[in-house]
C-alpha cells in the first residue's frame, strides 16, 4: 500500500500573496481617509511609507490584527515551499533546508516590526528598523533560492511548467535586486533621493508578494499536471 502523494497548499501560497497585499492597502485607505497621510500613488510618489499607515488609531489595530497572522502564514508557506521542493528530489537540496529557516527569519522579524509599531522610542526604532531590513533580505533570499531550484528542476525535465511562471519568478526576484540596486547608487549620489524610500519600499513589498502569487500559480499547474499523469497511468 502506497502513501498517498503530497501536494503542495495551493490556498496557503495564495493566502500568503494576498493577505498583507490587502493589509496594507486597506491600511493606507483608512489613514488617508482620516487625515494621517497624504492621499496619492504611493508607488510612485513615496508621500507614505508603509509603517505610517499603521502607527496611529484605528489603523493602527488593522495593521496587528492583519500583519502578525501574515507573517505566520510566510513561516508555514516556506515550510511548504521546502517540503515541495524534497518531494521532487530524490536528496534534499541545500535549498530545500535553508528556505525553511529563511522563511522562519523572516516571518519571526516581521513579527518583531510589527509588535514594535506605534511605539516610541531609540529601542523600538531600532527593532523596527532591524525588522524590516532582516525580514525583506531574508524572505529575498529564501524567493532567490526557490527559483534557482525551479529553474533546475524545470529545465532537467523533473517539474512541467509553462515558461512564463519561471520567467515572472526570475522577472520579481531581479526587480527587486534592480529597485534595491538603483536605490542605493541614487541615495550615495544625491542624499534628497531619501524621498523615495517609501516608494523603493511599497514596490519591493509588491514584487515579493506577487512572487508568492507565482509560486501559487506555479503550485496549481504542477498539481494538475501531476494529477492528470497519475489518472492516465495503467491500473
Amino acid at each position: 500500500m502506497t502513501a498517498s502523494p503530497w501536494h503542495p497548499p495551493v490556498r496557503l501560497a495564495f493566502a500568503t500573496a494576498l493577505l498583507p497585499l490587502l493589509a496594507v492597502h486597506a491600511c493606507y485607505l483608512l489613514a488617508a481617509s482620516l487625515g494621517h497621510v497624504d492621499w496619492c500613488i504611493p508607488y510612485l510618489d513615496g508621500c507614505s511609507s508603509i509603517s505610517k499607515t499603521g502607527r496611529r488609531f484605528p489603523e493602527y489595530l488593522l495593521f496587528k490584527g492583519t500583519m502578525i497572522p501574515a507573517a505566520l502564514l510566510m513561516i508555514l508557506y516556506w515550510r511548504a515551499c521546502g517540503r515541495w521542493l524534497q518531494t521532487l528530489e530524490s536528496v534534499g537540496s541545500r535549498s530545500a533546508r535553508s528556505i525553511p529557516v529563511l522563511g522562519l527569519v523572516s516571518g519571526g522579524f516581521l513579527i518583531v516590526y510589527t509588535v514594535a509599531l506605534g511605539h516610541h522610542g531609540d529601542e523600538f526604532r531600532l527593532l523596527r528598523r532591524l525588522g524590516v531590513i532582516l525580514h525583506f533580505s531574508t524572505g529575498y533570499l529564501a524567493a532567490l533560492l526557490l527559483t534557482a531550484r525551479v529553474q533546475d528542476l524545470w529545465r532537467s525535465g523533473r517539474l512541467q511548467l509553462p515558461p512564463g511562471i519561471v520567467y515572472g519568478l526570475w522577472a520579481c526576484c531581479s526587480l527587486v535586486l534592480l529597485i534595491g540596486l538603483v536605490h542605493l547608487v541614487a541615495e550615495a549620489l544625491d542624499p534628497a533621493y531619501d524621498s523615495w524610500e517609501d516608494a523603493v519600499e511599497w514596490n519591493v513589498a509588491l514584487f515579493i508578494n506577487l512572487h508568492y502569487f507565482l509560486v501559487a500559480r506555479m503550485w496549481q499547474v504542477a498539481r494538475s499536471v501531476r494529477v492528470g499523469v497519475e489518472s492516465a497511468a495503467p491500473n
